[in-house]
Protein backbone atom coordinates (compact mmCIF):
# COMPACT_ATOMS: atom_id res chain seq x y z
CA UNK A 1 0.00 0.00 0.00
CA UNK A 2 1.43 3.34 -1.06
CA UNK A 3 0.33 6.92 -0.65
CA UNK A 4 -0.65 8.43 -4.00
CA UNK A 5 2.45 10.65 -4.61
CA UNK A 6 4.76 7.66 -4.08
CA UNK A 7 2.79 5.25 -6.27
CA UNK A 8 3.73 4.38 -9.88
CA UNK A 9 0.74 6.48 -11.03
CA UNK A 10 2.00 9.48 -8.97
CA UNK A 11 -1.65 10.09 -8.14
CA UNK A 12 -4.72 8.27 -6.86
CA UNK A 13 -5.24 7.07 -10.45
CA UNK A 14 -3.79 7.89 -13.83
CA UNK A 15 -5.52 10.67 -15.74
CA UNK A 16 -7.82 9.57 -18.56
CA UNK A 17 -7.46 12.33 -21.16
CA UNK A 18 -9.08 10.91 -24.29
CA UNK A 19 -12.73 11.39 -23.33
CA UNK A 20 -13.98 12.66 -26.68
CA UNK A 21 -17.78 12.93 -26.59
CA UNK A 22 -19.30 13.44 -30.06
CA UNK A 23 -23.00 13.94 -30.75
CA UNK A 24 -24.74 13.68 -34.10
CA UNK A 25 -28.35 13.76 -35.17
CA UNK A 26 -30.76 14.71 -37.91
CA UNK A 27 -34.42 15.55 -38.44
CA UNK A 28 -36.14 15.04 -41.82
CA UNK A 29 -39.53 16.42 -42.85
CA UNK A 30 -40.63 13.51 -45.02
CA UNK A 31 -43.55 15.14 -46.85
CA UNK A 32 -42.32 18.70 -46.61
CA UNK A 33 -45.55 19.89 -44.99
CA UNK A 34 -44.68 19.49 -41.30
CA UNK A 35 -47.00 16.49 -40.83
CA UNK A 36 -44.44 13.70 -40.69
CA UNK A 37 -40.86 13.54 -39.52
CA UNK A 38 -37.99 11.12 -39.13
CA UNK A 39 -35.34 11.74 -36.47
CA UNK A 40 -32.27 9.86 -35.31
CA UNK A 41 -29.23 10.58 -33.21
CA UNK A 42 -26.19 9.21 -31.44
CA UNK A 43 -24.12 10.51 -28.53
CA UNK A 44 -21.18 9.31 -26.49
CA UNK A 45 -21.46 10.40 -22.86
CA UNK A 46 -19.04 10.14 -19.92
CA UNK A 47 -19.52 10.06 -16.15
CA UNK A 48 -16.63 11.10 -13.93
CA UNK A 49 -15.64 9.05 -10.91
CA UNK A 50 -17.67 9.88 -7.82
CA UNK A 51 -18.76 8.85 -4.38
CA UNK A 52 -17.43 7.98 -0.97
CA UNK A 53 -15.64 4.90 -2.32
CA UNK A 54 -13.11 7.35 -3.70
CA UNK A 55 -13.08 9.82 -0.83
CA UNK A 56 -12.87 7.13 1.86
CA UNK A 57 -9.28 6.36 0.91
CA UNK A 58 -8.50 8.86 3.68
CA UNK A 59 -9.28 5.97 6.07
CA UNK A 60 -6.34 3.92 4.78
CA UNK A 61 -2.93 3.63 6.44
CA UNK A 62 -0.81 5.52 7.31
CA UNK A 63 -3.44 8.05 8.45
CA UNK A 64 -6.07 5.58 9.66
CA UNK A 65 -6.41 1.94 10.52
CA UNK A 66 -9.96 0.58 10.24
CA UNK A 67 -10.14 -2.80 11.94
CA UNK A 68 -12.80 -5.42 11.33
CA UNK A 69 -12.52 -8.70 13.19
CA UNK A 70 -14.68 -11.73 12.41
CA UNK A 71 -14.59 -15.19 13.91
CA UNK A 72 -13.09 -16.41 10.62
CA UNK A 73 -10.08 -14.18 11.28
CA UNK A 74 -9.30 -16.08 14.47
CA UNK A 75 -9.87 -19.60 13.24
CA UNK A 76 -13.63 -19.67 13.74
CA UNK A 77 -13.46 -19.13 17.51
CA UNK A 78 -16.09 -16.94 19.21
CA UNK A 79 -15.18 -13.30 19.77
CA UNK A 80 -15.61 -12.46 23.47
CA UNK A 81 -17.46 -9.32 24.51
CA UNK A 82 -15.06 -6.82 26.06
CA UNK A 83 -15.88 -4.27 28.75
CA UNK A 84 -12.92 -2.15 27.66
CA UNK A 85 -13.46 0.73 25.22
CA UNK A 86 -10.55 -0.58 23.17
CA UNK A 87 -12.30 -3.93 22.75
CA UNK A 88 -10.01 -6.70 21.46
CA UNK A 89 -7.16 -4.17 21.25
CA UNK A 90 -7.16 -3.61 25.00
CA UNK A 91 -4.14 -4.69 27.04
CA UNK A 92 -2.57 -4.09 30.42
CA UNK A 93 0.95 -3.14 29.41
CA UNK A 94 3.14 -2.80 26.36
CA UNK A 95 1.88 -2.71 22.79
CA UNK A 96 -0.52 -4.84 20.80
CA UNK A 97 -0.05 -5.79 17.19
CA UNK A 98 -2.68 -4.08 15.08
CA UNK A 99 -5.00 -6.65 13.49
CA UNK A 100 -5.57 -6.67 9.76
CA UNK A 101 -6.95 -3.32 8.63
CA UNK A 102 -9.48 -2.93 5.84
CA UNK A 103 -8.72 -0.85 2.77
CA UNK A 104 -10.61 1.30 0.30
CA UNK A 105 -8.78 1.23 -3.02
CA UNK A 106 -9.21 2.69 -6.49
CA UNK A 107 -7.88 0.96 -9.58
CA UNK A 108 -4.85 3.11 -10.49
CA UNK A 109 -5.70 2.52 -14.16
CA UNK A 110 -9.42 3.24 -13.82
CA UNK A 111 -11.06 4.75 -16.89
CA UNK A 112 -13.88 7.27 -17.12
CA UNK A 113 -17.16 5.39 -17.43
CA UNK A 114 -19.06 6.02 -20.65
CA UNK A 115 -22.24 5.09 -22.49
CA UNK A 116 -23.29 4.96 -26.12
CA UNK A 117 -26.74 6.56 -26.50
CA UNK A 118 -28.75 6.16 -29.69
CA UNK A 119 -32.32 6.77 -30.80
CA UNK A 120 -34.59 6.92 -33.83
CA UNK A 121 -38.18 8.11 -34.12
CA UNK A 122 -41.00 8.48 -36.62
CA UNK A 123 -43.83 10.95 -36.03
CA UNK A 124 -47.01 11.53 -38.04
CA UNK A 125 -49.91 13.90 -37.53
CA UNK A 126 -53.40 12.71 -38.45
CA UNK A 127 -55.73 15.67 -38.06
CA UNK A 128 -55.95 16.39 -34.33
CA UNK A 129 -53.94 13.31 -33.37
CA UNK A 130 -50.16 12.88 -33.46
CA UNK A 131 -48.78 9.34 -33.46
CA UNK A 132 -45.15 8.39 -32.97
CA UNK A 133 -42.82 5.44 -32.53
CA UNK A 134 -39.53 6.04 -30.73
CA UNK A 135 -36.68 3.57 -30.35
CA UNK A 136 -34.01 4.40 -27.80
CA UNK A 137 -31.07 2.55 -26.39
CA UNK A 138 -27.95 2.92 -24.34
CA UNK A 139 -24.92 0.70 -23.86
CA UNK A 140 -22.81 1.38 -20.77
CA UNK A 141 -19.13 0.48 -20.81
CA UNK A 142 -16.49 0.47 -18.08
CA UNK A 143 -19.11 1.50 -15.51
CA UNK A 144 -17.98 2.04 -11.95
CA UNK A 145 -18.10 -0.97 -9.69
CA UNK A 146 -17.34 -1.87 -6.09
CA UNK A 147 -16.18 -5.29 -4.94
CA UNK A 148 -14.31 -6.86 -2.05
CA UNK A 149 -11.25 -8.41 -3.70
CA UNK A 150 -9.77 -9.77 -0.45
CA UNK A 151 -12.50 -12.01 0.92
CA UNK A 152 -11.99 -14.68 3.52
CA UNK A 153 -11.02 -17.87 1.69
CA UNK A 154 -9.94 -16.17 -1.52
CA UNK A 155 -6.24 -16.77 -0.89
CA UNK A 156 -6.48 -20.49 -0.31
CA UNK A 157 -8.60 -20.82 -3.44
CA UNK A 158 -6.55 -18.73 -5.87
CA UNK A 159 -3.08 -19.17 -4.33
CA UNK A 160 -3.54 -22.73 -3.15
CA UNK A 161 -2.28 -21.86 0.33
CA UNK A 162 -2.63 -19.37 3.14
CA UNK A 163 -1.00 -15.95 2.89
CA UNK A 164 1.30 -14.61 5.56
CA UNK A 165 2.07 -11.29 7.20
CA UNK A 166 4.83 -10.58 9.76
CA UNK A 167 3.46 -10.59 13.30
CA UNK A 168 0.10 -12.06 12.32
CA UNK A 169 -1.25 -15.57 11.96
CA UNK A 170 -1.57 -16.99 8.43
CA UNK A 171 -4.64 -15.75 6.59
CA UNK A 172 -6.92 -17.39 4.04
CA UNK A 173 -7.20 -14.05 2.22
CA UNK A 174 -5.27 -13.10 -0.91
CA UNK A 175 -3.39 -10.30 0.86
CA UNK A 176 -2.52 -11.61 4.31
CA UNK A 177 -1.68 -8.25 5.88
CA UNK A 178 -5.12 -6.77 5.24
CA UNK A 179 -8.78 -7.47 5.83
CA UNK A 180 -11.49 -6.63 3.32
CA UNK A 181 -10.42 -4.46 0.38
CA UNK A 182 -13.29 -2.55 -1.22
CA UNK A 183 -12.01 -1.99 -4.74
CA UNK A 184 -13.33 0.69 -7.09
CA UNK A 185 -12.98 -0.39 -10.71
CA UNK A 186 -14.56 -0.50 -14.17
CA UNK A 187 -16.30 -3.86 -13.85
CA UNK A 188 -19.82 -2.64 -14.59
CA UNK A 189 -21.67 -2.79 -17.89
CA UNK A 190 -25.25 -2.25 -19.00
CA UNK A 191 -27.55 -2.38 -22.01
CA UNK A 192 -31.01 -0.92 -22.54
CA UNK A 193 -33.27 -1.01 -25.58
CA UNK A 194 -36.85 0.14 -25.68
CA UNK A 195 -39.54 1.22 -28.10
CA UNK A 196 -42.34 3.62 -27.20
CA UNK A 197 -45.58 4.09 -29.12
CA UNK A 198 -47.55 7.23 -28.34
CA UNK A 199 -50.73 9.10 -29.26
CA UNK A 200 -51.25 12.77 -28.45
CA UNK A 201 -54.00 15.28 -29.09
CA UNK A 202 -54.40 18.93 -28.16
CA UNK A 203 -58.19 19.08 -28.60
CA UNK A 204 -59.58 15.64 -29.37
CA UNK A 205 -62.77 15.79 -31.47
CA UNK A 206 -63.13 19.43 -30.49
CA UNK A 207 -64.32 18.33 -27.05
CA UNK A 208 -61.70 20.25 -25.07
CA UNK A 209 -59.80 17.05 -24.28
CA UNK A 210 -56.00 17.20 -24.24
CA UNK A 211 -54.45 13.76 -23.82
CA UNK A 212 -51.29 11.74 -24.28
CA UNK A 213 -50.87 7.97 -24.05
CA UNK A 214 -47.63 6.01 -24.23
CA UNK A 215 -46.80 2.32 -24.22
CA UNK A 216 -43.19 1.16 -23.80
CA UNK A 217 -41.67 -2.25 -24.35
CA UNK A 218 -38.13 -2.36 -23.00
CA UNK A 219 -35.35 -4.66 -21.82
CA UNK A 220 -32.66 -3.49 -19.41
CA UNK A 221 -29.67 -5.60 -18.38
CA UNK A 222 -26.58 -4.99 -16.28
CA UNK A 223 -24.26 -6.70 -13.83
CA UNK A 224 -24.53 -4.10 -11.05
CA UNK A 225 -27.58 -1.86 -10.65
CA UNK A 226 -26.38 0.08 -7.61
CA UNK A 227 -22.78 0.85 -6.66
CA UNK A 228 -23.27 0.04 -2.98
CA UNK A 229 -25.78 -2.80 -3.52
CA UNK A 230 -28.21 -0.85 -1.36
CA UNK A 231 -31.48 -2.03 -2.91
CA UNK A 232 -33.74 -4.28 -0.85
CA UNK A 233 -32.98 -7.51 -2.70
CA UNK A 234 -29.18 -7.47 -2.36
CA UNK A 235 -27.37 -10.00 -0.17
CA UNK A 236 -23.84 -9.22 -1.36
CA UNK A 237 -21.64 -6.15 -1.73
CA UNK A 238 -20.80 -5.72 -5.38
CA UNK A 239 -20.25 -8.83 -7.48
CA UNK A 240 -20.84 -12.42 -6.48
CA UNK A 241 -17.38 -13.13 -7.88
CA UNK A 242 -15.16 -10.00 -7.88
CA UNK A 243 -12.91 -11.58 -10.51
CA UNK A 244 -15.76 -12.56 -12.83
CA UNK A 245 -18.20 -9.62 -13.10
CA UNK A 246 -19.98 -11.31 -15.99
CA UNK A 247 -21.42 -13.87 -13.57
CA UNK A 248 -23.87 -11.21 -12.36
CA UNK A 249 -25.01 -10.07 -15.80
CA UNK A 250 -28.80 -10.30 -15.92
CA UNK A 251 -31.89 -8.14 -15.83
CA UNK A 252 -31.37 -4.77 -14.13
CA UNK A 253 -33.12 -4.07 -10.83
CA UNK A 254 -35.22 -1.43 -12.63
CA UNK A 255 -36.07 -3.57 -15.67
CA UNK A 256 -39.75 -3.15 -16.60
CA UNK A 257 -40.91 -5.10 -19.63
CA UNK A 258 -44.23 -3.34 -20.29
CA UNK A 259 -45.27 0.15 -19.18
CA UNK A 260 -48.35 2.21 -20.03
CA UNK A 261 -48.85 5.84 -19.06
CA UNK A 262 -51.73 8.11 -19.99
CA UNK A 263 -52.61 11.62 -18.90
CA UNK A 264 -55.45 13.93 -19.83
CA UNK A 265 -56.88 17.38 -19.16
CA UNK A 266 -60.58 17.79 -19.99
CA UNK A 267 -62.32 21.14 -19.97
CA UNK A 268 -65.89 20.00 -19.34
CA UNK A 269 -68.57 20.92 -21.94
CA UNK A 270 -70.28 23.13 -19.36
CA UNK A 271 -67.54 25.67 -20.06
CA UNK A 272 -68.98 26.19 -23.55
CA UNK A 273 -72.66 25.77 -22.69
CA UNK A 274 -72.54 28.40 -19.95
CA UNK A 275 -70.38 31.16 -21.40
CA UNK A 276 -71.63 34.09 -19.31
CA UNK A 277 -73.80 35.17 -16.40
CA UNK A 278 -74.77 33.00 -13.46
CA UNK A 279 -74.41 29.84 -15.54
CA UNK A 280 -70.74 30.58 -16.16
CA UNK A 281 -70.20 31.45 -12.50
CA UNK A 282 -71.73 28.15 -11.33
CA UNK A 283 -70.83 25.69 -14.07
CA UNK A 284 -68.04 27.28 -16.11
CA UNK A 285 -64.30 26.89 -15.61
CA UNK A 286 -64.48 23.21 -14.54
CA UNK A 287 -61.54 20.98 -15.47
CA UNK A 288 -60.97 17.27 -14.86
CA UNK A 289 -57.44 15.86 -15.21
CA UNK A 290 -55.70 12.62 -14.40
CA UNK A 291 -52.71 10.32 -14.76
CA UNK A 292 -52.94 6.54 -15.25
CA UNK A 293 -49.88 4.32 -14.80
CA UNK A 294 -49.63 0.55 -15.22
CA UNK A 295 -46.50 -1.59 -15.52
CA UNK A 296 -45.28 -5.13 -15.14
CA UNK A 297 -43.14 -6.17 -12.18
CA UNK A 298 -39.45 -5.66 -11.62
CA UNK A 299 -37.03 -8.59 -11.28
CA UNK A 300 -35.50 -10.05 -8.14
CA UNK A 301 -33.03 -12.76 -7.20
CA UNK A 302 -33.55 -15.80 -5.00
CA UNK A 303 -30.42 -16.39 -2.94
CA UNK A 304 -29.03 -19.42 -1.17
CA UNK A 305 -27.07 -18.60 1.99
CA UNK A 306 -26.83 -22.22 3.16
CA UNK A 307 -23.02 -22.22 3.25
CA UNK A 308 -22.61 -18.46 3.39
CA UNK A 309 -19.48 -17.14 5.02
CA UNK A 310 -18.92 -14.02 2.97
CA UNK A 311 -21.38 -14.05 0.06
CA UNK A 312 -24.63 -15.78 -0.86
CA UNK A 313 -24.90 -17.60 -4.18
CA UNK A 314 -28.03 -17.60 -6.32
CA UNK A 315 -30.58 -20.41 -6.12
CA UNK A 316 -29.38 -23.72 -7.55
CA UNK A 317 -32.67 -25.24 -8.74
CA UNK A 318 -33.80 -28.77 -8.14
CA UNK A 319 -35.61 -29.46 -11.42
CA UNK A 320 -37.79 -26.80 -12.99
CA UNK A 321 -38.70 -23.73 -10.98
CA UNK A 322 -41.38 -21.10 -11.56
CA UNK A 323 -39.95 -17.61 -11.98
CA UNK A 324 -43.06 -15.59 -11.15
CA UNK A 325 -46.30 -16.05 -9.28
CA UNK A 326 -49.57 -14.32 -8.50
CA UNK A 327 -50.98 -12.56 -5.48
CA UNK A 328 -52.46 -15.07 -3.06
CA UNK A 329 -54.02 -15.21 0.39
CA UNK A 330 -52.51 -13.66 3.48
CA UNK A 331 -50.07 -15.86 5.38
CA UNK A 332 -51.34 -14.99 8.83
CA UNK A 333 -48.53 -12.49 9.35
CA UNK A 334 -49.17 -8.74 9.35
CA UNK A 335 -49.31 -7.37 5.79
CA UNK A 336 -47.83 -10.50 4.24
CA UNK A 337 -49.33 -12.32 1.25
CA UNK A 338 -48.38 -15.38 -0.75
CA UNK A 339 -46.83 -14.80 -4.17
CA UNK A 340 -44.44 -17.52 -5.39
CA UNK A 341 -44.04 -21.02 -3.98
CA UNK A 342 -40.68 -22.59 -4.77
CA UNK A 343 -41.91 -26.16 -4.54
CA UNK A 344 -39.17 -28.74 -4.04
CA UNK A 345 -36.37 -26.19 -3.81
CA UNK A 346 -33.81 -26.41 -1.01
CA UNK A 347 -30.51 -24.87 -0.10
CA UNK A 348 -27.36 -26.50 -1.46
CA UNK A 349 -24.11 -26.77 0.49
CA UNK A 350 -21.28 -26.68 -2.04
CA UNK A 351 -18.67 -27.35 0.63
CA UNK A 352 -15.11 -26.04 0.60
CA UNK A 353 -14.68 -22.32 0.13
CA UNK A 354 -16.79 -21.68 -2.98
CA UNK A 355 -19.27 -19.52 -1.09
CA UNK A 356 -16.46 -17.48 0.45
CA UNK A 357 -14.69 -16.37 -2.70
CA UNK A 358 -17.41 -16.45 -5.33
CA UNK A 359 -16.95 -19.64 -7.25
CA UNK A 360 -16.87 -21.88 -9.03
CA UNK A 361 -20.63 -22.46 -9.13
CA UNK A 362 -22.74 -25.12 -10.85
CA UNK A 363 -23.73 -24.27 -14.41
CA UNK A 364 -27.43 -24.60 -13.56
CA UNK A 365 -27.32 -21.86 -10.91
CA UNK A 366 -30.07 -19.31 -11.64
CA UNK A 367 -29.02 -15.96 -13.02
CA UNK A 368 -29.16 -12.74 -11.06
CA UNK A 369 -32.65 -11.20 -11.19
CA UNK A 370 -34.15 -14.18 -13.01
CA UNK A 371 -37.41 -13.99 -11.01
CA UNK A 372 -40.16 -11.42 -11.56
CA UNK A 373 -42.31 -9.57 -9.02
CA UNK A 374 -45.94 -8.39 -9.27
CA UNK A 375 -47.09 -5.53 -11.47
CA UNK A 376 -48.06 -2.04 -10.34
CA UNK A 377 -50.88 0.33 -11.31
CA UNK A 378 -52.13 3.68 -10.05
CA UNK A 379 -54.68 6.36 -10.97
CA UNK A 380 -54.54 10.02 -9.88
CA UNK A 381 -57.40 12.46 -10.56
CA UNK A 382 -57.85 16.19 -10.05
CA UNK A 383 -60.94 18.40 -10.28
CA UNK A 384 -60.74 22.17 -10.38
CA UNK A 385 -63.26 25.03 -10.58
CA UNK A 386 -62.29 28.53 -11.63
CA UNK A 387 -64.23 31.69 -10.71
CA UNK A 388 -63.61 34.75 -12.88
CA UNK A 389 -63.70 38.24 -11.40
CA UNK A 390 -62.34 40.06 -14.43
CA UNK A 391 -60.73 38.93 -17.69
CA UNK A 392 -57.39 38.73 -15.89
CA UNK A 393 -58.29 37.92 -12.29
CA UNK A 394 -59.62 34.51 -11.21
CA UNK A 395 -59.81 32.23 -8.19
CA UNK A 396 -59.30 28.48 -8.63
CA UNK A 397 -60.40 25.77 -6.19
CA UNK A 398 -58.69 22.41 -6.74
CA UNK A 399 -58.88 18.95 -5.19
CA UNK A 400 -56.33 16.24 -6.03
CA UNK A 401 -57.06 12.58 -5.35
CA UNK A 402 -53.72 10.78 -5.36
CA UNK A 403 -54.35 7.04 -5.79
CA UNK A 404 -58.04 7.76 -6.18
CA UNK A 405 -59.07 4.08 -5.97
CA UNK A 406 -57.10 3.55 -2.73
CA UNK A 407 -55.28 0.67 -4.42
CA UNK A 408 -52.41 -1.01 -2.57
CA UNK A 409 -49.71 -2.42 -4.84
CA UNK A 410 -47.70 -5.48 -3.83
CA UNK A 411 -43.90 -5.60 -3.47
CA UNK A 412 -41.51 -8.50 -2.88
CA UNK A 413 -40.32 -8.93 0.72
CA UNK A 414 -36.61 -8.86 -0.10
CA UNK A 415 -35.48 -7.67 3.32
CA UNK A 416 -34.82 -9.92 6.34
CA UNK A 417 -34.03 -12.98 4.24
CA UNK A 418 -37.38 -13.03 2.44
CA UNK A 419 -35.74 -14.30 -0.75
CA UNK A 420 -33.13 -16.58 0.84
CA UNK A 421 -34.00 -20.23 0.24
CA UNK A 422 -31.92 -21.26 3.28
CA UNK A 423 -34.34 -19.36 5.54
CA UNK A 424 -37.31 -21.40 4.35
CA UNK A 425 -38.59 -24.33 6.41
CA UNK A 426 -41.00 -26.37 4.27
CA UNK A 427 -41.20 -29.17 6.86
CA UNK A 428 -42.23 -27.27 9.98
CA UNK A 429 -43.61 -24.07 8.44
CA UNK A 430 -46.86 -24.22 6.41
CA UNK A 431 -45.61 -21.15 4.55
CA UNK A 432 -42.20 -22.69 3.85
CA UNK A 433 -40.63 -22.21 0.42
CA UNK A 434 -42.93 -19.24 -0.12
CA UNK A 435 -41.76 -15.89 -1.46
CA UNK A 436 -44.14 -13.32 -0.02
CA UNK A 437 -45.16 -9.75 -0.78
CA UNK A 438 -46.31 -6.79 1.26
CA UNK A 439 -48.84 -4.21 0.13
CA UNK A 440 -48.38 -0.47 0.23
CA UNK A 441 -50.54 2.39 -1.02
CA UNK A 442 -53.19 4.77 0.24
CA UNK A 443 -55.50 7.46 -1.06
CA UNK A 444 -54.45 11.02 -0.34
CA UNK A 445 -56.66 14.08 -0.84
CA UNK A 446 -55.11 17.49 -1.34
CA UNK A 447 -57.11 20.73 -1.42
CA UNK A 448 -55.82 23.99 -2.80
CA UNK A 449 -56.80 27.56 -3.66
CA UNK A 450 -55.01 29.66 -6.25
CA UNK A 451 -55.56 33.33 -7.05
CA UNK A 452 -54.35 34.46 -10.49
CA UNK A 453 -54.16 38.07 -11.63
Amino acid sequence: VQIAPNSPARDLWRADKNNFAPSIGFAYDIEGNGKSSLRAGYALRYERNFGNVTFNVIQNPPNYGVVSITSADIGGAPIPISRNNAGPLAGNVGSITLPRVSLRAVDPNIKTAFAHQYSASYERRFGEITASAVFSGTTGKKLYSLANINRVGSGTTYLGSSSTCPGLAPSSRLAGCYGSINYRGNGGRSAYQGITFSLESGNLFGAGLTMASRYTYAVSRDNLSATFSETGNQFNLGFLDPFNPGLDYGFADSDVRHRFVSNFVWELPTNRVFSDGIGKALFGGITLSGIIIARTGTPFSVYDCTDQIHVCKYLIPNGTVATTGKLGADTGQANEFAFLRLTGQTGVDLGGTSSQNGGPFPTNMTERNSFRGPGVWNVDLALSKKFFFTERASLQFRVDAINVFNHANAFINGFSGGTDISNFDPVNDPNGNLVTVSKDGRRQLQFGIRFAF
